[in-house]
């Protein structure tokens, strides 16, 4: 079956599902409606992870279909909603993904209630998908919901709640708000060095990020410090081979022009052709 085909079948059968149209399992035992549901989501998932899209979509719009008989609270209901719209985000159809989202949230919402920490994933990915299109101002007020649900659920110095931290600074950063910016990635390198060290990876990225918005504030002895870790902990990293390592080094060289420090910025731009090289 060509592409093509697959896509048109599963566009179909996605639509139908969100029409709450039954499609081959009206009268379906119970226990065989769950054992497909479960096979078609597992598929799904191996499908999306080998980059297969549109087999994804497939068979992720025929688990819906299924879901559609269960209860409206059903987290399986949910799960399906979510997966087609993770797919549909990947695919780059924000339209049809944004209504699975919302419908998710929806049911979300009314069966565990506005702050249960599963709702906080699932306003995250409808926040990822805002973003992905520059809806700044949609964004945002899930992020700030997504966070206090963190905060509540798991400590505003937990890990958990970094990660949407972080995601609203990324906003901040795409605005040019830079003053919230610097707050916003602060705090995620706070929390990040109190949970797992001074030289942890994971601060790489808002280290990266705080130096380039210290320099775009102009406080420059307070990015080149930003810069310094980063570039410090990427040194740990035997290879490096993340776009991040490419972000790190061409804002570092920028600082380091605009500072006077010549040498320094010409040994990172040919670190990062070097880079840039490699296969």
């Amino acid at each position: 079956m060509s592409g093509l085909s697959r896509w048109g079948r599963a566009r179909a059968l996605a639509a139908a599902a969100v029409m709450s149209i039954g499609i081959g399992v009206a009268g379906t035992p119970a226990i065989a409606q769950e054992d497909a549901w479960a096979a078609f989501s597992i598929t799904g998932v191996e499908a999306f992870n080998r980059g297969e899209f549109i087999d994804a979509l497939d068979v992720f719009a025929q688990a819906l279909v299924i879901a559609r008989e269960f209860e409206h609270s059903d987290q399986r209901l949910i799960t399906s909603l979510a997966n087609l719209g993770m797919v549909y985000r990947s695919l780059g159809f924000f339209d049809e993904a944004e209504p699975m989202y919302q419908e998710a949230i929806r049911l979300q919402t009314s069966a565990l209630g506005p702050r249960h920490p599963d709702l906080s994933a699932t306003l995250t990915s409808l926040a990822d998908l805002y973003m992905g299109q520059q809806r700044w101002a949609d964004a945002v007020p899930l992020l700030s919901q997504a966070l206090e649900i963190r905060e509540t659920a798991a400590g505003p110095n937990h890990p958990f709640t970094a990660l949407v931290v972080f995601t609203l600074g990324e906003v901040a950063l795409a605005q040019e708000d830079w003053e919230k910016a610097v707050g916003l990635f602060s705090r995620v390198v706070a929390i990040r060095q109190q949970t797992f060290g001074a030289v942890h990876q994971s601060l790489i990225y808002p280290l990266t990020r705080l130096g380039i918005s210290f320099h775009a504030l102009g406080v420059l002895d307070q990015a080149e410090m930003s810069f310094s870790q980063a570039l410090e902990i990427w040194s740990t990293v035997p290879l490096p081979v993340s776009p991040e390592y490419l972000m790190t080094l061409e804002a570092a060289a920028d600082l380091y022009r605009a500072t006077g420090q010549q040498d320094r910025a010409r040994a990172l731009d040919a670190t990062a052709e070097e880079f840039r090289e490699l296969p």
